[in-house]
């Protein structure tokens, strides 16, 4: 499976995109700058309220060759897709999201202010050493959104 094989719907929601570095790495990062990547795997909660929703934004980060315009397209051009999950809702989401993942323990935010320019959190950027599977990300995040995870990376990297 992968995310594009999945059904995105067009409305308005909430996102957790899963990326995987492979090694580590020095990505720059718009007026971040430098950021120190290490291998494993980053979540980033996103919202999608513009045109499109989340169909758009999502198929937007399903592509690496991309004008980067956001944080995470920087992060997204030097790491491979390892799954998404949405909320399809006219909630806004985000901040709750990002203070559940907070409050989990075994995440941690490594770079402050990334994905938070218009948030209270200090980043809507997490990193995990492993891949979380659905039930990790249902209990972190309090409810079951929809989606999934890349299958090779599924198979391969998720710890029970």
């Amino acid at each position: 499976m992968t995310l594009r094989q999945i059904e995105i719907p067009q409305q308005v929601g909430t996102y957790l995109l899963i990326l995987h570095a492979n090694r580590p790495r020095r990505v720059t990062v718009g007026k971040l700058g430098q950021c120190e990547t290490s291998e494993g795997f980053y979540c980033y909660v996103g919202s999608a309220f513009g045109a499109g929703g989340l169909k758009s934004r999502l198929g937007r980060h399903c592509r690496r060759d991309k004008t980067a315009r956001w944080h995470i397209d920087y992060l997204r051009a030097k790491t491979a897709l390892a799954g998404a999950y949405w909320s399809a809702s006219l909630d806004k989401r985000e901040d709750s999201w990002v203070s559940q993942l907070c409050q989990c323990g075994t995440l941690t935010q490594p770079f402050a202010g990334f994905g938070a320019s218009d948030s209270k959190q200090r980043s809507h950027l997490f990193f995990s050493q492993v891949l979380l599977g659905e039930n990790a990300i249902c209990a972190f995040l309090g409810e079951t959104p929809e989606g999934g995870l890349n299958g090779r990376f599924e198979a391969r990297y998720v710890r029970s």
